[in-house]
């Protein structure tokens, strides 16, 4: 029982100096995240109560000073500048590709997904996992999509691999990468 508590102070001491400069620069959700990955309930929400804190006290919110250059640059970093736009090939109508789902991003992703084409084929420029199995896509017009639901076998597509975005029921969207299962994604940006 005594070891129990000193675990958990141990744990509680790690958590409450997460508000540390180096911790400082990531954001609520990633904060999150990692509190959701804490297995004891005790350590878990004294890891959300400290998120709260540090949410009211200002610690997540931009700083003043300029963010280092390798921090401030987000995973899912387009392609590398040498590759010019022209160079790299060009799927499907670039009109259409660019404004399917940018609705959804104006309504707070809400539906509203009327008119337009009933899908795009897009290229991936890069993907990223956000730790919880749900991969961030940014495809090379721009367009930023994320996964809403796990799927633990899912491979993500390789960089320039070509991907099929359709419109599902409610408003929703499905992903095809390959010969896998439909995924559901969201535009978030």
């Amino acid at each position: 029982m005594r070891f129990q508590h000193l675990v958990l102070a141990m744990g509680t001491a790690t958590i409450v100096g997460m508000a540390t400069p180096a911790t400082a620069a990531m954001d609520v959700s990633d904060a999150m995240s990692l509190c959701s990955r804490i297995t004891k309930t005790d350590a878990r929400i004294e890891c959300y109560d400290q998120v709260a804190r540090d949410v009211a006290s200002g610690v997540f919110q931009k700083s003043a000073a300029p963010a280092p250059a390798a921090a401030a640059q987000p995973n899912w970093a387009a392609p590398p500048a040498s590759i010019a736009p022209a160079q790299r090939p060009q799927v499907g109508a670039a009109a259409p590709a660019a404004g399917f789902g940018a609705e959804t991003v104006r309504n707070n992703g809400g539906g509203g997904n009327a008119g337009g084409p009933d899908s795009i084929k897009a290229e991936v420029a890069s993907s990223t996992d956000n730790g919880l199995q749900q991969w961030r896509f940014r495809l090379a017009d721009g367009a930023v999509w994320q996964m809403t639901e796990r799927v633990s076998l899912f491979r993500p597509p390789a960089p320039h691999e070509v991907v099929t975005i359709r419109k599902g029921a409610l408003g929703g969207f499905l992903m095809d990468v390959g010969q896998q299962a439909s995924v559901r994604v969201r535009r978030i940006q």
